[in-house]
């Protein structure tokens, strides 16, 4: 008789922050949240979890939006 393999998947949702150094790149996308979700989304894969969200902090706040 032949088992059935069941593949269980934690899931889990990525944030990524933009850095200080970013912070006068107002209007590029930040190098640093690019590569935060690369290197995020590979640990992921490679370990099993399944990401379900990607949250980014842009740094978009009251005080400047």
């Amino acid at each position: 008789m032949k088992q059935k393999l069941i593949q269980t998947y934690i899931k889990f949702g990525i944030y990524c922050r933009l850095s200080r150094e970013d912070e006068e790149k107002k209007n590029e996308f930040s190098e640093s949240i690019l590569n935060q979700k690369e290197f995020l989304t590979s640990y992921c894969i490679e370990n099993g979890f399944k990401i379900t969200d990607t949250y980014v902090d842009d740094g978009i706040s009251r005080n400047n939006f």
